[in-house]
Order: C-alpha cells, then structure tokens, then sequence
C-alpha cells in the first residue's frame, strides 16, 4: 500500500509497505523530480514545495511480471495564523481574532478551534467558514482563564500548527450593593459577593466620586471582605460609591453603583 502525507508545510512524505514478493521497484515522480526505490517499504520525501498546495504524484511499481501506475495527490500543511489575540470579553464569552496565512489558497482555508480550561476539564472544538478571521467562543463560565487554540485547515484537511492564546472571562459584577452606616466624614458599603467558581480568590475595587466637588478616591480591598467605609469625607455631601469584583490577573467586572450622601454637621446655637 501508498500513501501520501504531508510532512509540514513545504513537503510530502510518500510510504509504501508490504509490497509483495513480485516487487522489484517502485519510480515516484513530481513535477520533473523522480527518486526510486527496490526496498518492500519505505519513504521518501519531496521538499520545497509551497504551503496548503495539491501536488500529483506519479507512481509506478515494478513487479516481476507487471507494472502498476497510478497517480495520488498529497497536500502540504498550511502555515499557521498569525497575531492571535483576545480583541473582547464578557462573563460568558471570549472573542478572539487572527491573521491568516498568506499561503496561495489561503481563501479556501477553514478554521479549527479548540478551547479549553487550566484543568482540561473543559474541552470543545468549533470550526469556521473559509475566509473567516474572528470568532466568539460562548457558554463559558465567568472568571476563569482558557486556552483558546486555532488551527488553519486546508479543504483536504491538512492542519497548520496551532497556535494558543489564553483568555480570562470577566467576573460576574457584585449584587445588593448598598449603604449599611454614614457619619458626617464616612460611608460604609456592603455587597454580595458573585457565586463564580474562583470568586474566593477575588479582590475588589472601590471608587468614590463626588458630582458637586472635584473628589476621587480608589481602593482595593483584600480577598472575601464584601464590605468597606469610606473615610476622610465631608459632611453633607453627596457621592457615588462603585464596586468592581477583580480577578487575581486584574480583569475587572462591570460596576456596579451606589449613591449616598454624609451626615450634615450639627448646627451651632
């Protein structure tokens, strides 16, 4: 038996084995380069050829009583795709895009795609319509980092190498936020923390504004704490309170709001 493989994406590997005990040579040829054989199995390779093309390969087995040709048609790797990158995010989703070869049949290429988590313990595949350089990975859970893998296909099925970009989805926001205590100078907020799988391991970033007086404030509070005051304000004033749940690698969920106003001061007889 002959087969056809490529090899990487400049060459084709031909193997032939068992060939019976008639066999005195076998005669490969592609495109005016011919390389012969008298060995039952074996390989050669054909090189400097281009990525993702077709090539006709004839063959001619010499047996001791016959001949046998035929012509079988191998095709190289495509190289792979370029600048793989993570463009958006969102708690469920991750989108990524790429640039595609520049290999001749580039335009016919599909694309495979394989994402997975740390663990491995998620795992899907997905393939694109040729021509296609961004796709959105869904149904993912939030905060949590993945693997996403892309692999230029030829219309024969032959594999670029893949190249992998690591994402992290956003985390959920926080819920029930809202004002627990004020004093003339302080603020103190509390929320419910998200129910996400790493959310154990989540800080959280406040930021207080003012809309009547040029006041900002950010911090970070340490993980678990779903609580914080505000200190070092001024009486009677109204500010915006926003909390952010942020993952260990600093991906930030979206805010979420408060609005409260301090304690006036006590008038003085």
């Amino acid at each position: 038996a002959v087969s056809i493989l490529p090899e990487n994406t400049t060459a084709l590997k031909v193997t032939w084995t068992n060939l019976t005990q008639d066999f005195k040579s076998i005669e490969l040829n592609l495109d005016n380069v011919t390389k012969t054989d008298n060995k039952t199995s074996g390989e050669v390779i054909f090189d400097d050829l281009m990525e993702g093309m077709n090539y006709n390969i004839s063959i001619k087995t010499q047996y001791k009583n016959s001949t046998c040709k035929e012509v079988q048609v191998g095709t190289t790797n495509p190289s792979p795709v370029t600048n793989l990158s993570v463009v958006n995010r969102t708690t469920e989703t991750l989108t990524i895009n790429w640039t595609e070869p520049d290999d001749k049949r580039a335009s016919e290429y599909t694309y495979n795609i394989t994402v997975t988590n740390e663990t491995e313990s998620f795992i899907e595949s997905y393939s694109t319509v040729p021509g296609q350089n961004m796709f959105q990975v869904s149904d993912l859970e939030p905060g949590l980092r993945y693997n996403l893998t892309v692999k230029a296909v030829t219309p024969e099925n032959t594999l670029s190498d893949p190249e992998t970009v690591g994402g992290i989805t956003n985390p959920s926001p926080v819920t029930n936020l809202s004002l627990v205590n004020r004093t003339t100078q302080s603020l103190a907020i509390n929320w419910t923390a998200p129910t996400d799988i790493r959310a154990s391991n989540y800080t959280y970033n406040i930021t207080v504004t003012s809309d009547i007086e040029p006041f900002s404030n950010s911090s970070s509070i340490a993980t678990k704490k779903n609580v914080f005051q505000v200190t070092v304000l001024n009486p009677g004033i109204r500010y915006n309170l926003t909390v952010k749940a942020c993952t260990p690698e600093n991906i930030q969920s979206d805010p979420e709001t408060v609005r409260a106003t301090t304690g006036k001061s006590p008038s003085v007889a």
